[in-house]
């Protein structure tokens, strides 16, 4: 069974619906995508592809609780006999779910598109030769790249959001305004050492973003960040800048990450 309050995705509604009776056999993550496969009783597959973006997730609900006023979609699914609500709440709805058939998710146009995203900041190891690479290569075509709205291009490095970009290059002590192509040697070699742990603790405490974030369990995701939204450096105790980078918020330290 499925439930769609939200107008936008009511134009999705017969696509979704051909999923109805479908198992779900994988739920995987490419980058910012979380790509949902099913299959039918006559063994034909279906896909979702979906972007949490700022303020998207997915939450368990009980059978009998109020689902949320920001339920965007709503699926109960069948879980050893037992029928489990999960829905998709996006207060600023600039989340993205698209259900594919099988043969559309395997076009040219969709793989092209999964196949562009740069290397996984979670799962595969960045050496300083790979990142040296991706940065003369971005550069080359455009030499005004600063650093973090580089680390956030999904082609450049996959899976690095504003949060993440903000985090890391203040572990790497670099400021998040420099040219990607004035960087050092050392300093390329700092952002290597500082995207594993930032990644890691992120994934532990089951992601991060904006304040009304939740696991689909409703936990907090991480919220003891280093620089991002905070008032004072917890290295040095100054305070903590804030502007404009990209259309996104930029949080960090004059001292610890002097241009």
């Amino acid at each position: 069974m499925l439930w769609v309050p939200d107008v936008r995705w009511r134009g999705k509604k017969k696509k979704l619906e051909a999923m109805l009776g479908s198992t779900v056999v994988s739920i995987d993550r490419k980058a910012k995508y979380i790509i949902f496969t099913f299959i039918d009783q006559k063994g034909i597959n279906f896909y979702i592809i979906n972007h949490l973006s700022m303020s998207g997730g997915w939450l368990f609900r009980e059978f009998t609780a109020k689902s949320s006023i920001y339920t965007r979609l709503t699926f109960e699914f069948c879980i050893d006999g037992n029928s489990q609500i999960v829905d998709f709440v996006d207060p600023r709805r600039f989340g993205r779910l698209e259900p594919y058939t099988s043969e559309e998710f395997w076009s040219v146009k969709i793989q092209e598109k999964l196949s562009s995203l740069g290397p996984d900041a979670l799962n595969e190891t960045i050496s300083q030769e790979i990142l040296n690479q991706r940065i003369h290569n971005f550069v080359e075509l455009d030499p005004r790249w600063e650093i973090k709205p580089l680390l956030m291009d999904q082609t450049f490095i996959s899976g690095i959001g504003n949060i993440y970009a903000s985090e890391i290059c203040f572990l790497a002590g670099i400021n998040p305004f420099r040219r990607a192509s004035d960087l050092s040697q050392e300093e390329i070699q700092n952002l290597v050492e500082a995207i594993p742990p930032i990644m890691q603790t992120a994934y532990k405490n089951g992601g991060s973003t904006i304040s009304t974030y939740k696991s689909p369990n409703g936990k907090s995701g991480w919220t003891e960040r280093m620089i991002y939204g905070q008032k004072c450096c917890r290295m040095c105790k100054s305070s903590v800048l804030k502007g404009p980078q990209m259309g996104r918020s930029t949080y960090w330290c004059s001292k610890c990450q002097a241009l």
